[in-house]
């Protein structure tokens, strides 16, 4: 197994059916227009191979803008789908990553905007990184709600609901398939996954919580800094 990471520009056209293809596999209200469209914005896309078979990407796409008079980029994560059958593999952790150590380097005030509709991707925010906003905690910097709204606005406009932080599309939008929204009842011991179900109690209708965190190594956790600065050889 491993990950490829790609500009999308550089997609070739079985790739992009092999990723519509897993995004119907798992979501419902998937509309092929829509996935193309959504893909065609992105700037690179990590690729999760099994052999020459696809089993996982995630999209991604860089956003700058002033806030609070200062230089702000986000990177927001699109699509993501891993096939059911290879849950709990590391490699779009691995890449995912290493695109955080390019884009370190790259920009100095990097954050992560991400919209979930699952607690698999939500889970991710503990897992790299030390604050992000929402929590269950409320231990963040402040700034990062005004980050998180600002680029929440910009991006989804009327379908952001600053309020309760959600972003609800109209017409409604791709939603995970019911066998696979449901979660595992050891899970719901989780304090995150108790707070992202009181957050975001209809994840099932494809509504999505907005996070927002730093890209620093200061912000991450021990696991995130051996994802993005060093080689990742067992499970954490």
């Amino acid at each position: 197994m491993r990950y490829e990471i790609l500009d999308v520009k550089d997609l070739k056209r079985n790739i992009i059916e092999r990723m519509l293809h897993l995004m119907k596999k798992h979501y419902d209200n998937v509309l092929p227009e829509k996935f193309l469209m959504d893909l065609k914005e992105k700037d690179k896309v990590i690729l999760i191979m099994h052999g020459d078979e696809l089993i996982g990407f995630t999209t991604l796409m860089y956003i700058s803008d002033v806030v609070n008079n200062e230089e702000i980029t986000v990177l927001y994560s699109g699509d993501t789908v891993v096939d059911v059958g290879f849950w709990g593999q590391m490699e779009l952790f691995k890449g995912f990553g290493k695109v955080l150590r390019e884009g370190i380097g790259i920009y100095n005030n990097l954050y992560w905007l991400l919209l979930s509709k699952g607690i698999r991707t939500y889970l991710m925010l503990p897992l790299f990184f030390k604050k992000f906003y929402p929590n269950h905690k409320g231990d963040y910097p402040k700034h990062y709600k005004s980050i998180a709204v600002h680029f929440a606005k910009k991006k989804f406009g009327n379908w952001f609901d600053e309020k309760s932080g959600l972003v609800k599309p109209d017409p409604p939008a791709d939603r995970l398939k019911p066998e696979l929204a449901r979660i595992p009842h050891n899970l719901l011991k989780n304090p995150h996954v108790r707070y992202f179900l009181e957050r975001n109690p209809h994840y099932v209708m494809g509504i999505e919580l907005v996070c927002i965190t730093r890209i620093s190594e200061d912000n991450m956790t021990r696991a995130g800094l051996k994802f993005v600065f060093g080689d990742v050889e067992t499970d954490i």
